[in-house]
């Protein structure tokens, strides 16, 4: 729960590096 903004998507499912737009995008 380090992402950097904690209540979005499980970073589990989005690899990380993509996280900037792939709990947006990805779903």
């Amino acid at each position: 729960m380090a992402t950097g903004e904690p209540g979005r998507r499980p970073v589990r499912a989005v690899p990380p590096g993509s996280l900037c737009q792939g709990p947006k995008l990805a779903k």
